[in-house]
């Protein structure tokens, strides 16, 4: 499997008419990376992450902004009516081969949730994944994160849970099933 095709920055409009700019992720992105974080609530860093955390590392900034193109992707979100370029959300894929299932991870930052931003980014994760040749995205989510539980649906996921741990829910995107469109929705999905 290559890297498949570059993922172009493009301008995208979330169904509540906010306009943001998806690129891939770059070495520079990570001061952007800890300010993002740093304006997340606990609540929402410990959804994603599966505990509390206060902040992100200079280290583990630099390691996440940082890819390795023939095993992960990383998207970020900006907003062009923001001088700077301030890192609204990002989406990271992970993955081997095509034959094993990728890994997403996404997270929105607080004060722009629920504007449809988080749908953006997995589409356009979904998209990339295609893209590639991936055959499966999985990711694991808190029950209680009913939020990205619904989006995921939405996109056509299936959403099972964990045999050995009732708080995680683990979603499935089969890629022959679920195809993203260029033009924001999904083929296919349920």
């Amino acid at each position: 499997m290559s890297a498949g095709p570059d993922f172009s920055p493009r301008r995208a409009r979330t169904a509540k008419g906010r306009e943001f700019v998806l690129r891939p992720i770059r070495p520079d992105d990570a001061p952007g990376l800890i300010e993002a974080f740093r304006l997340c609530d606990p609540e929402d860093l410990r959804l994603r992450f599966f505990s509390a955390i206060s902040d992100l590392s200079e280290t583990l900034a630099a390691r996440l902004s940082h890819i390795d193109p023939d095993h992960e992707m990383a998207i970020v979100a900006t907003e062009p009516a923001v001088a700077s370029e301030t890192i609204a959300g990002v989406v990271r894929l992970i993955y081997a081969t095509p034959d094993e299932a990728a890994e997403y991870g996404v997270i929105v930052r607080s004060d722009v949730k629920k504007l449809g931003l988080g749908r953006l980014l997995m589409l356009a994760i979904l998209d990339h994944a295609a893209a590639v040749g991936i055959r499966q995205v999985v990711g694991y989510v808190l029950t209680e994160n009913r939020t990205m539980l619904r989006m995921a649906r939405g996109l056509g996921a299936t959403i099972e849970r964990q045999k050995t741990d009732f708080t995680v829910m683990r979603v499935l995107f089969d890629m022959a099933a679920t195809k993203p469109s260029p033009h924001g929705a999904v083929e296919g999905a349920a």
